[in-house]
């Protein structure tokens, strides 16, 4: 964000040292911006490891190796 003081309808002293500022918002900002617009939009996926798996893995390699063993 880039901060600027608002000087457009100062009338007074007072009305310069009670500042009010006007923000703009920079090309960075506007790049996060972007980007999580584009990363509420993905997919979520979510993936666990089944120990199953992990024992059907276990038997390919072990047949595996008895055919190296033949």
């Amino acid at each position: 964000m880039t901060t600027v003081q608002d000087v457009k309808n100062i009338q007074t002293l007072d009305d310069f040292k009670n500042k009010k500022f006007r923000y703009q918002i920079t090309d960075y900002g506007v790049e996060i911006e972007r980007l999580t617009i584009v990363l509420e939009e993905l997919e979520v996926h979510v993936v666990s490891l089944s120990p199953k798996r992990f024992e059907v893995l276990r038997g390919l390699i072990n047949e595996l190796v008895n055919i190296d063993n033949m």
